[in-house]
């Protein structure tokens, strides 16, 4: 499984938690040879929570059960 497939199947909670981990650890500058791939995986999180954001904003969204993710 792709790190974009890992995290369009993950839950709104669980990119959350992943967000804040992610953010943490680049502010920390943990293992800094890491620091790219950390920001780069930070991007498509925060990609994929706008999406959600978008689509749960939208007319055809009427509740959890109807998303496509």
């Amino acid at each position: 499984m792709t790190l974009q497939q890992q995290i369009w199947r993950s839950t709104d909670a669980g990119l959350e938690q992943d967000r804040q981990a992610y953010k943490k650890a680049i502010e920390e500058n943990r293992m800094p040879a890491m620091i790219p791939i950390w920001e780069y995986t930070l991007q498509l999180i925060e990609m994929q929570i706008n999406v959600r954001m978008k689509y749960k904003q939208s007319p055809q969204a009427t509740n959890q059960e109807e998303l496509p993710f």
